[in-house]
């Protein structure tokens, strides 16, 4: 092709582009502007689910950032007025095609093109028991045709701890709103703090529960009480690492956890140390724990009783002890796989400190004891014992539980265990590991003493009971 034609084309090209820019504005009434989240879903209502109320001082916590597309279905551009109702004193912000205001004059819209607003809502406290609406409006002006999209939130009041320290005894038992942590809370030293049934306490994302004195958390079967983060929209309830979980320090002495449901954490529960009495640094039972990025339960060098305890769809070890420590769990399910991209077991004991070169440095005294458990998930081997053969274990015992492992299956082929057979839990996947009908686990534990006379959703247990943490239903 000539230079001359490609100079030709050139300028039918600019010719187009300078046509198409000087399109006029369409100025008719009629000039409908179309609202919609994508495309075949209109946006009648940017609507918020429940949102917590303002932390007084502070801009926490900011909603979920929402936006939906403003159409020109024209053959013409247009102008258009955009106005926020409440204004300046609206709870909502408004953000069109990048620019914030609560007034925009004269927006163009190109001919068969759409523009992008995004909302967002803080919500001022209305000192009621439960959720409260907030209504407001972004109205639209083109050429006289007034339009308008609803905006809509739900604001609870929320019982804040911001960066606090608790050094009296405390109770939590409001179940008509909601404990919201910000910035983590330490119970200090000799101070107890006690959470009764249906307590709902949130976190946010760097929030931690600090433990140096004593912890009791009092939760029934019906109305457990629940740990987790602090964004309540759809889809974050079992999206993990939203806070960094219940941290139990070196320190602290007593701490109880029953009926819990502890969730979305970084790690559910760390215990750190030896007790500085004869009792476990943590006794825990009835409780499920899910949806943690590490670890759903670790110990440090620590004693920890577990009992009716399930955890599920985590992205590390289940359960581990660390560092030596002394560990019994009777009648739990740890099954923390399932959804990918974990290469550590279900449940691991370790007794070993190493450098950043993986030598040997150190080994520290170690117990465990498993009676009637499932260790289940989609690795070869779910337990792994990482134990020093210099430091044998003072105690260790595992006794009619149902195992996933190729590396100790000839260790563990005593004492009524079942070795790599599939528990047929209802649905890992969804965190739910309660057993179907035809589980090889129902009635094949052993009785213990004392008795595990429930499971951990509060079914009597039959005789024998089932393996696990759960009874057939």
């Amino acid at each position: 092709m000539s230079r001359t034609a490609y100079i030709f084309i050139f300028l039918l090209l600019v010719l187009f582009a300078a046509c198409k820019k000087d399109k006029p504005f369409y100025t008719g009434s009629d000039a409908n502007l179309v609202f919609q989240f994508w495309p075949g879903q209109p946006a009648d209502t940017v609507y918020f689910d429940t949102v917590f109320t303002r932390l007084p001082g502070t801009k926490y916590p900011r909603s979920v950032n929402k936006q939906f597309f403003i159409v020109n279905r024209l053959n013409n551009p247009v102008k258009t007025d955009i106005t926020l109702g409440g204004g300046a004193n609206s709870s909502f912000r408004i953000n069109v095609d990048g620019v914030s205001s609560t007034d925009f004059r004269d927006v163009e819209i190109p001919a068969k093109d759409s523009l992008i607003a995004f909302v967002e809502v803080t919500l001022e406290a209305n000192n009621q028991i439960n959720p409260a609406i907030v209504l407001d409006s972004i109205m639209f002006n083109t050429n006289g045709n007034r339009q308008k999209v609803m905006l809509s939130a739900y604001g609870w009041d929320a019982i804040y701890y911001r960066d606090s320290l608790i050094s009296q005894n405390v109770l939590w038992d409001k179940t008509d709103k909601p404990y919201v942590i910000v910035n983590s809370i330490l119970v200090n030293s000799n101070t107890t703090l006690k959470i009764s049934q249906g307590v709902n306490v949130y976190s946010s994302p760097e929030s931690s529960i600090y433990i140096l004195g004593t912890l009791e958390i009092e939760g029934t079967e019906q109305n457990p009480a629940v740990f987790q983060g602090d964004r309540l929209q759809p889809g974050y309830d079992e999206t993990p690492g939203q806070w960094q979980g219940i941290h139990i320090l070196k320190d602290s002495k007593d701490s109880k956890i029953k009926n819990a449901v502890i969730k979305n954490a970084v790690i559910g529960v760390r215990v750190d140390s030896l007790s500085n009495n004869s009792n476990p640094k943590l006794h825990i039972t009835q409780t499920l724990i899910k949806d943690c990025s590490f670890y759903g339960i670790i110990g440090i060098t620590a004693p920890i009783f577990a009992e009716n305890v399930a955890v599920a769809r985590c992205g590390a070890n289940g359960f581990v002890g660390y560092f030596g420590g002394s560990y019994t769990l009777r009648h739990c399910t740890i099954a923390s796989g399932f959804l990918g991209g974990r290469s550590q077991s279900a449940l691991a004991f370790n007794n070993i400190q190493r450098d950043e070169k993986d030598r040997f440095v150190r080994s520290f005294p170690i117990s465990y004891s498993l009676e009637n458990c499932i260790i289940y998930g989609p690795l070869e081997d779910e337990l792994i014992l990482d134990i020093h053969s210099g430091t044998p274990p003072d105690f260790s015992l595992v006794d009619h539980c149902l195992i996933k492992t190729k590396e100790y299956k000839n260790l563990l082929d005593i004492n009524n265990n079942l070795l790599n057979q599939d528990p047929l839990m209802i649905s890992p996947r969804e965190a739910n590991l309660g057993i179907r009908p035809g589980s090889p686990v129902i009635g094949k534990s052993k009785i213990l003493a004392p008795p595990v006379s429930i499971d951990l959703k509060g079914n009597i247990r039959k005789i024998p009971a089932d393996i696990g943490a759960y009874e057939v239903e």
